[in-house]
């Protein structure tokens, strides 16, 4: 019995296995970033984040000392450290240029322990005596767990503002 042989069998063979070989490496790259993406610990952890930007926004200085340790720090590179009092008094008064936060993207590093989380992210921040752009900086938070509740125990902040 002759085995017959099909012209064109040999490159639709190479086509096959190239489509499989680029599907799998395409696969092992998502598994690969999937693992090693910048997300949340926890999401208890990412609303935290969200609230205290929310409190900036919202220029409420109560609901920030809600969301911060009594022993919170905030450092910039104009300034600083301010504690969670002036901090939380420097928060209700930029409503009066509609100061607001931004954050871009998505967080660029998790890291923590049972003891402490950190967060960085890049930022933009708008005002009405700012540039149309506003400007951009990075930020750093140190996040603990009080009373089974997660707060923002030190910010420091890189930019200009």
């Amino acid at each position: 019995m002759a085995v017959r042989h099909e012209e064109g069998t040999e490159r639709r063979l190479i086509w096959v296995v190239a489509v499989l070989g680029v599907a799998v490496l395409g696969l092992v790259g998502w598994v690969a970033y999937d693992a090693f993406a910048p997300t949340a610990p926890n999401g208890e952890l990412q609303e935290l984040v969200d609230a205290y930007h929310q409190a900036w926004n919202d220029h409420d200085g109560e609901a920030f000392l809600a969301l911060v340790t009594d022993d919170y720090v905030m450092e910039t590179a104009q300034g600083g450290p301010n504690d969670a009092i002036a901090q939380a008094a420097n928060v209700v008064e930029m409503a009066e240029s509609d100061w607001t936060v931004v954050v871009i993207g998505e967080p660029l590093w998790w890291e923590g322990t049972d003891d402490a989380y950190y967060v960085s992210f890049a930022n933009r921040l708008t005002s009405t005596v700012y540039p149309e752009e506003g400007y951009e900086g990075m930020s750093m938070m140190k996040i603990v767990e009080v009373d089974d509740t997660y707060l923002v125990a030190r910010h420091i902040y890189y930019g200009r503002y």
